[in-house]
């Protein structure tokens, strides 16, 4: 069964090179929103804090549609080309596009945004992914975050 969201209201890829793109979210009874990574049943949410820029060693997770919640590894390259995204040793799926990338959980259960899943790269499908930054700056957006706790 699809959940159809809406049309797409704005792609970024085509003015700023930015694999994202906006859709408009449902509201009204029993669609609340919230700051945090849904984890489906059988996982309790986490709340994001702040976002935290991708670099070279850090470590991040995802929660990807066909490889599950809570996908770990760290940041270790850039994809080739011009532009390139910051690459994991996470191993991804196709389907696992458009996924949050997170730090890892902190033990209050707190995360920062760091990206968006877009690209499973090379031999060992490697999960690189969009920095959420740029893509915030691109849609004069602010990330919206869980109060601390």
């Amino acid at each position: 069964m699809d959940l159809v969201l809406g049309g797409v209201r704005r792609n970024l890829w085509r003015t700023r090179r930015l694999d994202a793109l906006v859709l408009p979210v449902p509201s009204g009874p029993g669609r609340t929103s919230a700051p945090v990574v849904d984890r489906g049943i059988l996982a309790s949410p986490l709340f994001v804090s702040a976002s935290a820029r991708p670099r070279i060693g850090r470590r991040v997770c995802f929660s990807g549609r066909t490889s599950g919640i809570d996908q770990c590894g760290e940041i270790i390259r850039s994809s080739p080309g011009p532009g390139g995204l910051p690459c994991t040793t996470i191993v991804a799926a196709p389907g696992d596009s458009g996924s949050p990338v997170y730090t890892a959980p902190h033990a209050d259960g707190t995360v920062r945004a760091v990206g968006i899943a877009t690209l499973v790269f090379g031999l060992f499908r490697s999960m690189c992914f969009t920095p959420i930054e740029p893509v915030l700056d691109a849609l004069d957006a602010t990330l919206v975050t869980a109060p601390a706790s």
